[in-house]
């Protein structure tokens, strides 16, 4: 499996577990049969899901990836993506919400920039994902 796959297969956990979580308390009173269905799958989905994220977080802080002239190991990249991230939603809910600030070219420029970092990471982030083998 490609650790790509295993990210995805993480988010489908994600889905699942909300779901499951959903539907035990809308069961849970009237029907403690179904409700010990669900518990059992849903602790087998938490606990799969749990796995991954430990041979993820494993991976994140042994393995670099290079962007430009820089290596930086996984967790960090991880990081500088979600921060980079939020400040371009900032920036775009400042230039889109916020007509008193004056210089809105300043934002749309910094933005921009962000943009570029971001695209940087998230795209050697990616090509890792997917050429990265997980035993």
């Amino acid at each position: 499996m490609y650790l790509g796959e295993m990210i995805n297969e993480m988010q489908h956990l994600e889905f699942k577990i909300m779901q499951l979580e959903q539907l035990f308390f809308k069961v849970a009173k009237s029907d403690s049969e179904k409700a010990n269905e669900i518990i059992k799958k849903l602790f087998d989905h938490i606990d799969k899901y749990r796995s991954y994220l430990i041979l993820i977080n494993k991976l994140n802080n042994e393995k670099e990836i290079t962007i430009g002239d820089s290596k930086i190991n996984l967790a960090n990249a991880v990081l500088l993506k979600k921060t980079l991230k939020h400040k371009i939603e900032l920036l775009n809910r400042l230039i889109v919400d916020d007509t008193s600030y004056t210089d809105v070219q300043s934002l749309i420029e910094n933005r921009d920039k962000f943009y570029l970092e971001y695209k940087t990471i998230a795209t050697e982030l990616e090509s890792f994902e997917w050429r990265t083998k997980i035993d």
